[in-house]
C-alpha cells in the first residue's frame, strides 16, 4: 500500500523527531559522549571515565529488556538506529539508560 507524499512526510517527521529526542537525551547524560555528529538516523556513543561502554548494552538488555543497542568496536561504542518503530518508547529508553549508567558509575569494574 502506498503512503503517498503526506504519509511519507509524516513518517519522516516522526523519525526525525525521535532521532533528535534521542540525541538530546543521550547528550543530557553527563557520563555519555556522542561519537561525532550523528548522521541520518544512527547515533553512536561511548561512556566516559571508568564506565565500561559495552556493559551498558549488556545491562540494558539483561535488566531492562532493550535489545536495540548495537555493540561496535574500534572504538568500542554503542549504536542505536532510529526508524519507524511503532512500539519504541523513547522516554522509557532514556530513563532506563540513565538508570543503568548511574548504576555503572556507582559500581565501575
Amino acid at each position: 500500500m502506498s503512503l503517498g507524499e503526506s504519509g511519507y512526510l509524516d513518517k519522516a517527521n516522526k523519525i526525525y523527531s525521535a532521532f533528535k529526542r534521542l540525541v538530546e537525551g543521550i547528550q543530557a547524560i553527563p557520563q555519555l559522549q556522542l561519537l561525532g555528529p550523528p548522521d541520518a538516523c544512527c547515533i553512536a556513543f561511548v561512556a566516559k571515565g571508568d564506565i565500561n561502554t559495552l556493559k551498558i548494552a549488556d545491562l540494558m538488555e539483561k535488566e531492562k529488556g532493550w535489545q536495540n543497542l548495537n555493540r561496535m568496536q574500534k572504538p568500542a561504542c554503542l549504536q542505536i538506529q532510529v526508524g519507524a518503530k511503532q512500539n519504541f518508547d523513547i522516554d522509557m529508553f532514556l530513563s532506563d539508560l540513565r538508570e543503568i549508567v548511574g548504576i555503572l558509575a556507582s559500581n565501575p569494574e
